[in-house]
């Protein structure tokens, strides 16, 4: 599904702390239109903590071990990538496989459901010495369409997870291109 042409993906991701710098141990991502195409890695929350460079929250970690309990503990059980270097490198890998492999001549519109995701990604490749793969003028907040158009995104009834998360949001965006965005010659 494209929007001026381009492709979407839809990214959430899981924090230990509500500013940049506090450490990601989640990235969930969607490619609108094809759901083939997704991204969904985990580190141990816990690997986070004491690593330089990373200030997690102790009122996020808090709120994580007490509401979302059940994701947190899991990724502590089922986390496939080793730290937070290695998470970071391996979406960069997908977002770099899914540009040139289906979308070689196309910029690539990237979601976030508010403000909030793009600088915690940003800040975590320049920390690493990753390239970011993107431009600023590339974000978009579904949280301002929802706005403009009135139409908030449903509450996500399952546990609080970056994956599931990011395919809800996908879902309520598509929905909001196909209602008031398909067809029109100035988008």
């Amino acid at each position: 599904m494209k929007v001026n042409n381009s492709p979407n993906i839809m990214i959430d991701i899981e924090t230990l702390g509500l500013k940049p710098g506090s450490g990601i141990w989640q990235i969930g991502a969607v490619v609108l239109g094809r759901p083939d195409l997704t991204f969904n890695e985990t580190i141990n929350p816990w690997r986070l903590v004491g690593v330089p460079g990373i200030s997690p929250d102790t009122n996020t970690i808090s709120w994580q071990l007490l509401s979302n309990s059940e994701n947190f503990q899991a990724a502590c059980k089922l986390a496939v990538v080793a730290n937070e270097r290695q998470l970071i490198k391996s979406f960069t890998d997908w977002l770099t496989y899914v540009k040139n492999y289906y979308f070689s001549n196309d910029p690539i519109n990237f979601w976030q459901k508010r403000n909030f995701d793009e600088p915690f990604l940003t800040e975590a490749m320049q920390r690493y010495g990753v390239l970011t793969p993107w431009k600023y003028y590339q974000w978009n907040d579904l949280g301002t369409l929802c706005n403009f158009y009135n139409s908030p995104v449903p509450k996500f009834e399952g546990a609080h997870d970056a994956f599931e998360d990011a395919k809800h949001q996908a879902l309520h965006l598509e929905n909001l291109i196909n209602t008031y965005l398909t067809n029109h010659d100035n988008c």
